[in-house]
């Protein structure tokens, strides 16, 4: 199998150099080393640009290409561009961003991911960096699966990259799917965000669409428990990172060679409880564990910043059956979003806003629109400020 190795450069010359430094040290060297940069968007870049343009030129140490872009296209169409160029002569690709600055180990593990999971196709990529949640080897395997993917130093296949498409109705169409929308909280519950953001043209994501066709396919990430990427484009310079240490992980040590790879692929219970800080959702994570006996049913009114900030502790008192959101329709986690019938059901119906003053519009509303009974509602806001006293 042909694997194919890129690097995306544009204007920063002190990431670039620390990137293809630390390639050069890998223990394996990349096959091919596919190395491009954007074109200059400014002036103002020039003196930058030129550096970085001298950095890939010097790169003598393995077989390379250098793929200079003639006019500017920006993150997401250099990538996707890029990558759709290496698939015409490579089975598999591994890809590395001008921040992502690899361990020696980076190619060799890849390498051996990439060729071992090449006939799974549920298997959709592999991550070298390891994502920021607590989870521990299990049968000493190196790698566990999630269904999160990474774009810090990142591979797939042919066959797989076919199914990338910027279509901006796929979240629509998970939401009206009662499982996929499960999967798509347990994984991902910021991508709506993200996608909103892409869309308003606030921000420059081709992995956005990538990240939503692994989830509607209920696709698998290879993700190695410790991290063979360590990413510093959080200092300001990244296109869609800021400043933060959020993401800093612990990296692998290099002294491993052959890592050692599960047959079968599977989510473990406990990766997918790690993962719910981080993008996932408590109410999906129910529906997997069965621990909703002896827990209360309720209805939630509002999917929105203030439930996805107390959901846990709503989920430790109550068993959440269905929502209400007046800007959403079909699942959330699993659940329906009710458009009607609201007044057939038992259950209590929890507001959860954080202005106190909606809050009092919406109990209203429910009273007198759906003849909701006053002792079947309660305010989010009041039932919190119980459970944190």
């Amino acid at each position: 199998m042909k694997i194919g190795t890129a690097v995306f450069t544009y204007n920063r010359s002190r990431h670039t150099k620390q990137v293809l430094d630390a390639l050069k040290e890998n223990y394996v060297i990349p096959e091919k080393l596919y190395l491009f940069q954007d074109g200059m968007r400014s002036k103002d870049d020039d003196i930058e640009w030129h550096k970085v343009n001298s950095l890939i030129k010097e790169v003598d140490w393995c077989k390379k290409e250098i793929i200079i872009s003639k006019e500017n296209k920006g993150l997401a169409k250099s990538i996707v561009s890029g990558v759709n160029y290496m698939f015409e002569s490579c089975d598999a690709v591994i890809i590395l961003e001008d921040d992502c600055i690899p361990t020696r180990n980076f190619i060799n593990f890849m390498n051996q991911c990439l060729n071992f999971y090449s006939n799974n196709i549920a298997v959709y990529g592999v991550s070298g960096y390891s994502w920021p949640i607590d989870v521990q080897k299990k049968d000493k395997n190196d790698i566990y699966f999630s269904g999160r993917i990474s774009t810090w130093g990142w591979g797939t296949w042919k066959n797989r990259w076919k199914k990338y498409d910027r279509d901006i109705s796929i979240l629509k169409r998970i939401r009206k799917n009662k499982e996929k929308s499960r999967y798509l909280e347990t994984w991902g519950s910021d991508l709506e965000r993200i996608l909103q953001s892409t869309l308003d043209h606030k921000s420059d994501s081709w992995a956005i669409y990538w990240a939503l066709r692994c989830i509607e396919d209920e696709g698998m990430i290879v993700t190695p428990y410790t991290s063979l990427i360590y990413n510093n484009g959080f200092d300001g310079t990244g296109e869609n990172c800021g400043i933060s240490d959020k993401y800093c992980v612990n990296l692998e040590n290099d002294s491993q060679r052959i890592y050692s790879l599960p047959s079968e692929t599977i989510f473990l219970d406990e990766t997918m409880r790690a993962f719910a800080p981080l993008f996932g959702s408590y109410t999906a994570l129910e529906n997997n564990f069965e621990n909703r006996i002896n827990k209360e049913n309720i209805i939630v009114y509002g999917i929105g910043n203030f439930f996805r900030r107390y959901e846990k502790i709503l989920n430790e008192h109550y068993s959440i059956s269905a929502f209400i959101d007046k800007n959403k329709e079909g699942f959330y986690a699993g659940r329906e979003i009710l458009k009607k019938g609201i007044e057939n059901r038992s259950e209590k119906i929890v507001i959860m806003l954080d202005n106190m003053e909606e809050c009092k519009k919406v109990k209203k509303y429910l009273i007198e629109e759906h003849k909701i009974p006053i002792k079947k509602i309660i305010i989010g806001k009041e039932f919190l400020n119980v459970c944190l006293t």
